[in-house]
């Protein structure tokens, strides 16, 4: 992974911006830098990134296909639609992720595409209790996820990157564009 830093950004802004769209595996090397750069977070900083997408008892909010939805449709020009029977998101009619429902699949799971293969070997080598795959999915650019295991930031940043690898590009500039820093 490479970063570029814009050093004319706020630095605590830049830390929470790129702490949060981070998966979990990238944020300890992303402490060292930070410990080993001189920047200086608020005290309060671990407090304000603890507790996100968690209910008033503290616990963590399940990961429903409707959740998968509402990241999905927050992306530009992601549509609903099916795929082999079932509910898919899709943009520019290219899937970025469906319920899977291949008989060698777990129940609530769902299907991520255009995941690379060494990607996809990496990510259940890291953290094999939420993504997996199955013989039948071998061959092809999907990994498997655990709903009921996987993080909503780890699940945010697995659509978003099938959103970018399906989209228009013109799409994808214009998101960036807009997107807050």
């Amino acid at each position: 992974m490479c970063i570029i830093l814009d050093t004319s950004i706020n630095p605590e802004v830049l830390a929470k911006s790129l702490f949060f769209r981070l998966s979990n595996p990238f944020r300890s090397a992303f402490f060292l830098f930070v410990l080993e750069s001189g920047v200086q977070l608020p005290d309060n900083f671990m407090k304000a990134t603890k507790g996100r997408n968690r209910n008033q008892a503290g616990k963590q909010e399940p990961v429903t296909f409707e959740t998968v939805r509402q990241l999905g449709l927050s992306l530009p020009g992601v549509e609903e639609g099916t795929y082999w029977g079932s509910p898919a998101l899709k943009v520019d009619g290219k899937v970025l992720a469906c319920i899977a429902v291949h008989s060698s699949s777990e129940e609530n799971s769902l299907g991520v595409f255009k995941v690379d293969f060494e990607e996809r070997e990496a990510m259940v080598a890291d953290d094999p209790s939420t993504f997996y795959f199955t013989d039948h999915y071998l061959n092809y650019p999907v990994i498997l996820v655990r709903l009921s295991k996987v993080r909503p930031d780890a699940l945010r940043n697995l659509i978003e990157t099938a959103w970018r690898r399906c989209a228009p590009k013109r799409l994808v500039m214009e998101f960036d564009r807009n997107r807050p820093r």
